[in-house]
This record gives structure tokens, sequence and C-alpha cells, in this order.
């Protein structure tokens, strides 16, 4: 067996950085190597390889100080107890109590920093861990450039990798219903993923035929679906919370429209992609204009420019031609971002030869 590899973070419930992990651990596991999870929370959303370890705290967990007293002896234990080779820790805000945790243990630690840094809101104590915390670490792995930029010139650690997310397996491909026309959004139903945005364009749109669906949940769910019903919508913008088999629908789907105000790394969006779905996304704050040539294979439009988004999404909604133009082009991303062409750049960086 290859060298062990443990993953810490809060829980693999739904999520990007969650699904991420599960994909690795799965993979790597798959190789030959000895994996584990160390979690604080006994929540599990993705299927994981029975080779994969598990670590779960014997107590109840809340975000105060008196839970932050019991976290660091427990992850000190837990690392003492299985000897991994290489610590992976995902989540900022758990990233610091990680290396706050295991400070003294010569363990090689590398910090998964996710979402977009420039709009991130950190108490004071957060952030001095952070500029405290970070240099120690042997390296931070960031999702894109622009966040790659933003821990190099705060000089956080200079042993940045950036590494996108890897794709779980495709296997669906867009074949879209010819019963309906859906218009698909997926994502947990938040401020930051802009959904109202998308739901005022469409109510301009809407024409007979077309279904607004919005899949996943979140706590501005309540609030949408009270507007949709003051718009007299209901019969046009569906809520079906979360999925069990996301490719499926989006296969079947005939636009994905992707709204968010930013983004650490648009995981929906690629799997959109990766199914061959045309696309039409917000510029945000970062991710997007990595996966988008704009006009190419898919439409990528400036935040707020309402006039915009609407009128490339009416373009798309009234041109077959253009949706199955976009949507071969688009399905080359899948190659791009193969779980095994990702896992050996980590493993690279995480074991230099």
């Amino acid at each position: 067996m290859k060298r062990h590899i443990c993953f810490i973070i809060p829980s693999i419930g739904v999520g990007g950085a969650e699904r991420v992990v599960s994909i690795l651990a799965n993979y790597m596991a798959s190789i030959d190597y000895k994996v584990s999870i160390i979690c604080l929370v006994k929540n599990i959303a993705y299927p994981i390889d029975q080779r994969v370890q598990f670590i779960f705290p014997h107590f109840s967990i809340k975000r105060d100080l008196s839970t932050l007293i019991k976290v660091i002896p427990y992850y000190r234990k837990a690392i003492r107890e299985i000897k991994p080779d290489v610590i992976l820790s995902f989540l900022e805000f758990y990233n610091e109590i990680t290396m706050l945790s295991l400070l003294g243990i010569r363990k090689k630690i590398f910090l998964f920093d996710r979402n977009n840094p420039f709009l991130k809101e950190q108490t004071v104590v957060q952030t001095i861990l952070r500029r405290f915390l970070y240099p120690k670490a042997n390296g931070i792995v960031v999702q894109t450039k622009h966040a790659g930029e933003f821990i190099s010139k705060r000089k956080f650690n200079s042993n940045v990798l950036i590494l996108p997310n890897p794709l779980s397996e495709i296997n669906k491909f867009w074949y879209p219903s010819s019963e309906r026309k859906t218009i698909v959004c997926v994502g947990r139903i938040e401020k930051q993923k802009n959904q109202k945005y998308l739901i005022d364009i469409f109510f301009q749109l809407y024409n007979d035929g077309w279904v607004l669906q919005f899949v996943g949940d979140g706590s501005y769910r309540v609030e949408l679906e009270e507007y949709v019903n003051l718009l007299r919508m209901n019969n046009q913008v569906i809520f079906s919370g979360i999925s069990s088999d996301v490719q499926t629908l989006l296969s079947e789907s005939t636009i994905f429209a992707f709204p968010s105000l930013w983004e650490g790394f648009p995981n929906a969006l690629l799997e959109a992609m990766a199914v061959g779905v045309p696309c039409i996304s917000n510029n945000c704050p970062t991710g997007p204009a990595e996966l988008i040539k704009d006009g190419e294979n898919g439409f990528l439009v400036e935040i707020g420019d309402i006039d915009g988004f609407k009128n490339k999404l009416f373009e798309l909604m009234n041109n077959a031609d253009l949706r199955h133009e976009f949507s071969k082009n688009c399905r080359n991303i899948r190659n791009q971002f193969s779980v095994e062409d990702v896992t050996k750049k980590l493993l690279k960086y995480i074991e230099p030869s």
C-alpha cells in the first residue's frame, strides 16, 4: 500500500468542498493509498469507498469556544493515533483550527482555501490566526488564479497550488426533453446564488411552454417561494429541492443558468457543461470565466447587466442551433477536469519526487 493521506473536514454533508473530498478520497483509495477522513459531524451525503476510514468525535459540535476547546485535543489525538503521512485540511476557519491543533506535531499539512478570497468576512481573531498559522503549513491549495494571487500577495504562504475541482464520473449526456423546455439552476438557495435575479429575468421573458427549475435548498427558499407566489408564477417556477440524481435533471433540461454573485469554483456550472447543457452565467468572481469562453461554449455576462443577461438568455431560448453548438463545444471540458488528472497534479504537489 502507498502512503497514508488524511482529510480533515467538518462533515461530508452536501456542499462543494465535501463533494470534492469524497471524489478525491474515493479515487486515492482506488489507486491503493490508505485514506482517512477526520470529521466533526457524522453527516455523509456522498458515496464513500469502504476502504476509507472515518474518525468522528464523541461530543456534540457547536461553533463556540467550548467546542473549540474540545476540538483541539480531538484532532491531536486522532492524528497521533492514525499516524498519516500527509494531512489535507479543508475550509476556512477550520483550517486555522487544524493548524492550531497540530502545532508541535511534525506532519506535512496542506490547507485547501476555498470560496472567493476577496469577499470573505472574517473576525479580527480569525484574521490574526490566519496570518500567523497559514505560513506554517507546507502549502496552500486554491481553486483559481485569482485566489492564488491573493494568497501570494498577502504572503500567507509561498507554496501555492492552483487546483480546480475534479469532476465526478459523468454518465449522462444532454438530451433535452421534447415535452417541456426547462431552464435549470442548481445550487444552495442563498442570496449569494442570486436566484431572485434569475426569477425577475424569467418573469420578463416568460412565454408559454418554458419552466424555470431550481434544484437545491437553503435559507432563502421560503422567501423566494413567497415572491414567486406574488408574481403568480407558481406553475412556471419550480423549487424541486435537493436531488440525488442531478445529472439526469441536467441531461433533460434545455438550458443551465448560473446567476451567482461570487463563487470559489462553480461546481454546478462545471458539471452542467460536462453533461453538455448549453449554459449562461454571470461573470462573477471567481470561476465562470475559467470555464466559459463567451459565445463559443456558453454565454458570460457581467454582474449587474440585467439587460445583457436577459437578451442572451432570450437568444438561447429561441435558437436551437446555438444551443446545440454550445453543447458540442462545452463537453470538451470533461478532459480538463477529470479526477485522474486533478489527483495526479495534487499528488505530485504533496509528494514531490
